[in-house]
């Protein structure tokens, strides 16, 4: 088992999040003191002077995360507990999640297509969240499966139905005074055209990223499929049409198209968004998603036959 200096005496390694990285690392611990299993965002201010981007940045990126999740009240959102400060790790824990998006989907591809109410359940509460970040003039600029949070609502229930979820890790983020001064950063496959580009944009460039995500959930796919980065930087650049995948639902694909356009002046806003999911158009989806379903088991159980 892995051990971290200086921070041992008060708690348990018992994993580590997500991709091996020079920058910070997400663990899972135990608190030595009250039992309780948290999650630990710590920079190793050792290992990033061996970074070859300046690590001054890096650690005010967290510092600056510290202080925007103390902003945010949201639900929504992860909630900061405790700082951590010493002279060899940086960082903060946060209440302990069970699984990311990314590493459920990656188990279970198809499960918000069998249960749109799993989709309701997060498109919702990702609304929430960008609706308190417009509300304090931020930016999360790197929304994506790794970045959203599941947990269980009762442990001893299995998912699809038994979760909820929280955006987290802010290190992108900027107020939306910082644009023009601050340097691009998310992930590309989720990242919007306009901050690719070095364009000026705003909140609906996490818009796009929800619509990446949202299409990715139906799907199982990302809507570029297997197009080479070349191919979708051309469509990034608005030079070849963006043709994706469509799933037979009216109110579906309306969906995907406002969400993914390439120009944000045609994309959908958060407040369209918000009365998208607030007029009961999850519900239909739902009704007539369960319709195509039910009509391709028994087409399935034909073909047997």
């Amino acid at each position: 088992m892995e051990s971290l200096p200086d921070l041992g005496k008060n708690f348990t390694i018992l994993e580590k999040e997500g991709e091996e990285s020079k920058i910070y690392q997400i663990y899972d611990v135990t608190a030595k003191q009250t039992g309780k299993k948290i999650c630990l965002k710590v920079l190793d201010k050792e290992n990033s002077n061996e970074v070859e981007f300046d690590d001054i940045f890096f650690l005010e990126q967290i510092k600056k995360e510290e202080k925007i999740l103390k902003k945010l009240n949201s639900d929504a959102i992860i909630k900061i507990n405790n700082i951590i400060d010493n002279t060899k790790y940086y960082g903060f824990e946060f209440d302990y999640f069970n699984i990311s998006l990314y590493n459920y989907i990656r188990e279970e591809p198809f499960f918000v297509r069998n249960n749109i109410n799993a989709l309701k359940e997060i498109l919702i509460t990702l609304t929430q969240a960008l609706k308190e970040l417009k509300e304090k003039g931020i930016i999360h600029r790197n929304i994506k499966p790794e970045n959203i949070y599941m947990y269980y609502i009762d442990k001893d229930k299995e998912l699809p139905d038994n979760f909820k979820i929280k955006l987290a890790n802010f290190d992108c983020a900027v107020y939306k005074d910082e644009i023009l001064t601050s340097r691009p950063m998310g992930s590309f496959m989720y990242t919007a055209p306009e901050i690719i580009n070095n364009l000026e944009y705003d909140e609906k460039s996490d818009i796009w990223s929800i619509g990446m995500i949202v299409y990715e959930l139906y799907f199982g796919i990302s809507p570029f499929g297997n197009e080479s980065i070349n191919k979708i930087r051309k469509i990034m650049n608005g030079k070849e049409k963006f043709i994706f995948k469509k799933s037979g639902i009216k109110s579906l694909d309306t969906l995907f198209n406002k969400l993914l356009c390439v120009n944000p002046t045609e994309r959908m806003s958060l407040e369209e968004l918000i009365n998208f999911v607030e007029n009961k158009n999850l519900m239909k989806i739902s009704k007539i998603s369960s319709k195509i379903w039910i009509k391709i088991v028994i087409l399935y159980q034909t073909k047997r036959i």
